[in-house]
């Protein structure tokens, strides 16, 4: 499980560089002002930070804690090995 959501970790690591590569361009070419020929800094760092807002509040943004959850979950659930027919013969060998 862990092995799984860390590969989901790069891969949307992965994918959000290349849309972030594609966005900036996107983000300079809105902020230009034909009148003046300069970039609007103001426009330009409003259109900034809702991009980064978007792909940070996205659903499916990588959240370790679902995969401690999931890993915790999974250990809850198993058998301890003290109550098992080999946890009986230790604690007989233990005494």
């Amino acid at each position: 499980m862990a092995k799984k959501d860390n590969n989901f970790f790069w891969i949307t690591t992965e994918e959000r560089a290349r849309v972030v590569q594609q966005q900036l361009p996107q983000i300079i070419v809105a902020a230009f002002d034909a009148t003046t020929k300069r970039i609007d800094q103001n426009k330009l760092n409003t259109l900034k930070q809702t991009f980064l807002d978007t792909i940070s509040n996205e659903p499916y943004a990588y959240v370790p804690k679902k995969t401690v959850n999931a890993i915790t979950l999974l250990v809850d659930s198993t058998s301890k090995i003290t109550e098992t027919p080999i946890g009986e013969k230790f604690k007989k060998i233990t005494k």
